[in-house]
């Protein structure tokens, strides 16, 4: 079971989702990365820089910019990381564990609608803790319901 401070910044990832474009050819996520004492350190949404970065890419970018350690801190992310990308680009599970980042909480299990999900086991394997809470699923699903018609595109 997470913690009221980790369903808060679920929740509030959930809801950056849903402020991406909404398209067949990718899943609208959100992402919220925050140290261990609770404090927000960067967030980040599918389509907030433009096509092609992921919301989790987009908040650890935010996070290096500012010049933010990432180092043990907790990733909250709307759908879990992705561990593979169609397009050949780094995978958010590869940056998550380059930046140190120790735990992933997310909500929705990443559909197979383009790839093989492997993200949360990719993440287990490099020792980064995982915890799911689908409380919120319903509010992904809405907001995913492009991609969920589809099995084409790159991601």
């Amino acid at each position: 079971m997470i913690s009221q401070t980790d369903f808060e910044f679920l929740k509030l990832a959930v809801e950056l989702g849903g402020q991406g474009p909404q398209t067949s050819s990718s899943f609208s996520v959100g992402c919220v990365i925050a140290s261990n004492a609770g404090i927000a350190i960067s967030t980040g949404y599918t389509g907030e820089y433009g096509t092609g970065l992921h919301a989790e890419e987009v908040a650890i970018k935010k996070a290096r910019d500012s010049g933010a350690s990432l180092r043990n801190s907790v990733l909250y992310s709307s759908i879990e990381p992705c561990g593979r990308r169609l397009s050949g680009r780094t995978s958010c599970v590869e940056h998550i564990i380059k930046e140190g980042i120790t735990r992933v909480v997310y909500c929705l299990d990443e559909p197979p609608v383009f790839l093989q999900p492997n993200g949360c086991e990719m993440l287990r394997q490099a020792g980064v803790i995982v915890d799911r809470d689908d409380r919120l699923a319903p509010a992904v699903l809405r907001a995913n319901r492009g991609p969920m018609r589809t099995r084409q595109g790159a991601v």
